[in-house]
């Protein structure tokens, strides 16, 4: 199995975790954010492609009619099968189902195609298909985080430490004995630290704006 499968794997097991709700959401963001692989990985070529339609409320039935497909495509030998789902959802342990199954097929190449709709179950379900995983995704939210909430959040603490609470020295020497330079603290705190987050944040938003257009 490759890392990727992993990965997916481990995905699942922590979605399982979450409410069905929760899990409806992430599946809809995750689709949401397919996208083909890099331009830059090199053409692969399949001698034998196989089409499956998942089309319908996600049902027991579904699920039956979708395991028959491709035990069917894997005994034709194909090494390559097309997805197309078009799906409003259906129930929540036959779409996790379905997209175990998936994450299992270690002989073919999956690809999911949405002509109009894959909502809600059907969105789980197509977590399956590794290709249908954007990476660069989880990269744009760290540069997000890294540079606009990580030092957003730190000059709103140093403006709010040092400007707006009434006694911070009195509040962190609470305890402490023989420490003198709380002053320079506070100092450093509402003039130093708030001018040096500015700037890094502000040198930091043309890129991050970039990233994000970038990805999209």
């Amino acid at each position: 199995m490759t890392q990727e499968k992993r990965r997916c794997f481990n995905w699942m097991a922590f979605g399982r975790s979450l409410s069905p709700s929760v899990l409806l959401l992430c599946g809809l963001l995750l689709l949401g954010t397919a996208a083909v692989r890099g331009a830059e990985d090199p053409p692969v070529r399949y001698s034998r492609g196989v089409l499956i339609r998942f089309e319908g409320p996600i049902t027991p039935m579904l699920k039956a009619y979708f395991d028959r497909k491709l035990e069917l495509a894997k005994a034709k030998g194909a090494d390559l099968v097309v997805i197309e789902i078009e799906s409003p959802g259906g129930f929540l342990d036959e779409s996790e189902a379905i997209a175990r199954t998936l994450l299992a097929v270690d002989w073919a190449h999956t690809v999911a195609y949405v002509p109009k709709q894959a909502l809600s179950g059907a969105a789980i379900a197509a977590l399956g298909i590794p290709s249908a995983w954007n990476t660069n995704f989880l990269g744009v939210v760290d540069t997000v985080a890294n540079n606009l909430l990580l030092l957003g959040g730190g000059l709103s603490l140093s403006i709010f430490v040092g400007w707006v609470m009434e006694d911070p020295v009195g509040e962190v020497s609470v305890g402490t004995t023989g420490i003198r330079w709380f002053g320079l603290w506070r100092t450093l705190l509402r003039f130093v630290a708030p001018a040096l987050l500015a700037t890094a944040l502000l040198q930091a938003i043309p890129s991050t704006w970039r990233a994000v257009v970038d990805f999209f």
